[in-house]
């Protein structure tokens, strides 16, 4: 999640062994050297913010959310 907290992650996503530890930076998930693709969900309200990135693709939007993908 990108500009509010969320605990959907702990109880909706396992996350398997040996990941990699930037994974809990935000800042290189968003402009880092990622080795695997990044979902980010945002607030509607964010959509400036994510505007900023060129190589963040937005995928839709539900509700006052939205959903951006950054691919390696």
């Amino acid at each position: 999640t990108v500009g509010y907290k969320s605990y959907a992650q702990y109880f909706y996503f396992r996350v398997p062994p040996g990941q990699n530890l930037m994974s809990k930076q935000q800042a290189w998930l968003l402009r880092g050297d990622i080795d695997k693709p990044v979902y980010f969900v945002v607030k509607s309200t964010a959509k400036k913010e994510m505007d900023q990135y060129s190589d963040i693709k937005f995928i839709e939007q539900k509700g006052g959310y939205m959903l951006y993908l950054r691919e390696k």
